[in-house]
């Protein structure tokens, strides 16, 4: 649960960019905290953030999360790590934006402004496609792979992936699905258990053999095959053929 003090500094970063932090690092152990106090300053290098978000994605599919630290991060992208935590903060808040920005580069929010439910079908294969890129790419299947061996350990891991990877495309869904029951006289009465049984649908054996090496990633062909013969199934479920 977000405190009320977290609220509000989480309010002055999105209304004053320009706020910088100051950091100052402290070593205990094997452990690093970071504080932080405000400062003026220039709003940060997206460039970096950037350069620092695609090192941190290779290396944890290379070294696991446990496995990969700050200093090796900041060696790959080419900057200081006081320059990682300026941006970060933590290694936990880099992992989630490296997964969430791996989502949105395939279901970006403006994907969903764009669909407003007159084409229902093909908003849906959109999104359906969409997610298949996701799941099916490399880094996704690398990440996911180390998350599943490091969660039998340290259950935080397997809670960030969850909460950064699919809660965040099924918030996307559900806002969706909200806007077909204004629109269409279509009414859901689970939102996030409808977005759910989506995302499931577009996860299935040919997924798992691929994640196992015994299959390799489907052809754009046969990506766009698979998303329509799932999206049928979806659609004859809950009643949305028109």
């Amino acid at each position: 649960m977000i405190n009320g003090f977290s609220c509000i500094i989480e309010w002055l970063r999105t209304k004053h960019p320009v706020l910088e932090s100051v950091i100052v690092m402290q070593k205990t152990g094997e452990k690093e905290t970071v504080k932080t106090k405000s400062g003026a300053g220039r709003p940060k290098d997206l460039a970096k953030k950037q350069a620092i978000m695609d090192a941190a994605g290779q290396l944890f599919v290379r070294y696991g999360l446990n496995g990969t630290t700050m200093d090796h991060i900041a060696k790959e992208a080419g900057v200081s790590k006081l320059t990682v935590y300026n941006h970060f903060g933590t290694k936990a808040n880099l992992f989630t934006e490296a997964i969430v920005g791996k989502c949105e580069s395939h279901m970006s929010p403006s994907l969903f402004e764009q669909m407003d439910g007159e084409n229902l079908e093909e908003d849906l294969f959109q999104m359906g496609n969409a997610f298949m890129d996701i799941v099916y790419s490399e880094e996704a299947m690398g990440i996911y792979r180390i998350v599943v061996q490091e969660s039998q350990h340290d259950k935080k891991i397997a809670q960030l992936y969850h909460d950064s990877a699919l809660t965040s495309v099924a918030t996307y869904l559900i806002e969706y699905l909200g806007k077909l029951e204004k629109k269409k006289n279509i009414k859901f009465e689970d939102k996030a258990r409808t977005a759910g049984i989506f995302i499931s649908f577009f996860k299935g054996r040919r997924y798992l053999m691929t994640l196992l090496g015994l299959q390799p990633r489907p052809s754009r062909e046969e990506q766009d095959r698979m998303c329509r013969n799932s999206l049928k199934l979806f659609m004859k479920l809950f009643d949305l053929n028109e």
